[in-house]
């Protein structure tokens, strides 16, 4: 077969199958269909399985693997799991290099720190670029201050651990929650009252494109197809602006730290 591939992976999960499909990094239209399958003791690099493969247009309706099965984790800079995961689409991950917040030296208005890092797609920060759009700087900022908010709630924080529960492995007496305990429930609440003014509906809009960063345009292709009424991307993004006006009002203070530190970043 022409076009054929040969690639060596550290799966991740049961083993594929034959004529299963397989994204492909920074490729969201193309997959790879798995054409054979060869088995090999782990390698120090974690790879596993050799995959004879070939490159189909990504039919409109299938299951694909996921890219993160063959991600190799073994290099601490590479970007998260659960972003490698997302290959090709909008929320693929990129290197990128930006001035570090923090950075208070008496010499950081000169020769500010450089952080290098991943950087994601952000679809209001696109919409906020375009000429004549309703999305501001401060509505980025409210997306910004919940999205901290819901990972705080729903990843939690790292507790501190003594050494005996480091030896053993065995958590040891506590007179009650911890510190990281307490922060993620009081997480919980900010995200709660933050989301009582809006209906499932809307949550489900929300979530779509400020917590897993689709476009509105992707969103609405999706709730059409799945409810067989037609979602006008103008028509929700009308929508999707007053709801930001109302996190910004909510979140107050907030946001005015936010929009002042990015404005700040930009200027830099």
């Amino acid at each position: 077969m022409a076009g054929r591939e040969v690639i060596d992976v550290p799966w991740k999960g049961p083993d594929p199958l034959v004529t299963e499909l397989l994204a492909q990094p920074g490729r969201s239209k193309y997959v790879w269909v798995i054409d054979e399958i060869r088995r090999y003791p782990p390698r120090p690099d974690g790879c596993r399985l050799r995959l004879v493969v070939h490159t189909i247009k990504r039919p409109r309706r299938c299951m694909v693997h996921s890219h993160a099965k063959i991600a190799n984790q073994n290099n601490p800079g590479d970007p998260p799991t659960v972003r490698q995961g997302r290959s090709g689409g909008r929320t693929a991950v990129s290197a990128s290099e930006w001035r570090d917040p923090d950075d208070v030296s008496p010499t950081a208005s000169h020769t500010p720190r450089q952080v290098k890092g991943w950087h994601t797609f952000c679809p209001l920060e696109r919409m906020r670029m375009a000429a004549g759009s309703r999305v501001t700087s401060e509505h980025v900022a409210a997306a910004n201050v919940l999205r901290a908010a819901v990972d705080a709630a729903s990843i939690g924080f790292t507790s501190v651990r003594d050494l005996a529960e480091l030896a053993t492995g065995l958590p040891g007496p506590r007179s009650g929650p911890s510190e990281a305990a307490k922060k993620q429930a009081l997480a919980c609440g900010v995200v709660q009252r933050a989301l009582a003014p809006f209906g499932l509906a809307t949550i489900s809009m929300l979530n779509a494109v400020l917590i897993e960063n689709t476009t509105i345009t992707s969103w609405c292709a999706a709730m059409t197809e799945e409810t067989g009424w037609r979602h006008d991307p103008a028509q929700f993004t009308g929508a999707l602006v007053a709801h930001l006006d109302i996190l910004v009002k909510h979140f107050g203070t907030l946001v005015d730290r936010q929009d002042d530190e990015e404005q700040q970043r930009r200027t830099a």
